[in-house]
């Protein structure tokens, strides 16, 4: 009876997730800190290496671009004309079966057509692709909120 017990403590831990394992909500969260941490340090290849090797970037306005190099070629651009301060805020995460779609609010200071610097801000949805055991982005959209009226 001993033995018996034995091998079935360890086919039932395989059914079970250790409390140490991480969520795609939580790993979403904290790649996007890195993603925040890298933008206001001025790294637009740490940015970009946080995506999949065949991520889009779908900016308002602009054509849709492939690959982590013209992702990091984007983002050195946004960095260059004199953006910082970035946040994001997730307010929603669902799981899918191939991936993650997550939904929320960024922020940002950038330079205004007066020449001063304004907060800016919007709404963004990616989706996720878990690749080599890491989450990535593999295509990101956003689009700002209209200007605050004073």
């Amino acid at each position: 009876m001993r033995h018996r017990l034995v091998a079935l403590c360890p086919a039932a831990m395989l059914g079970t997730s250790p409390a140490w394992a991480e969520t795609a909500e939580e790993a979403i969260k904290a790649a996007n800190q890195q993603f925040e941490a890298a933008f206001n340090k001025g790294d637009a290849a740490g940015i970009a290496s946080l995506y999949t090797s065949d991520a889009a970037l779908l900016p308002p306005g602009e054509a849709r671009l492939e690959g982590r190099p013209a992702i990091e070629q984007y983002w050195k651009a946004v960095i260059d004309a004199g953006y910082k301060e970035f946040t994001m805020q997730t307010q929603e995460v669902t799981e899918t079966a191939d991936g993650a779609v997550e939904f929320g609010r960024y922020g940002i200071v950038g330079p205004a057509t007066d020449g001063a610097e304004a907060r800016m801000g919007g709404k963004y949805a990616v989706l996720w692709r878990n690749e080599n055991g890491s989450w990535h982005l593999h295509r990101d959209m956003w689009n700002d909120d209209p200007p605050v009226q004073n």
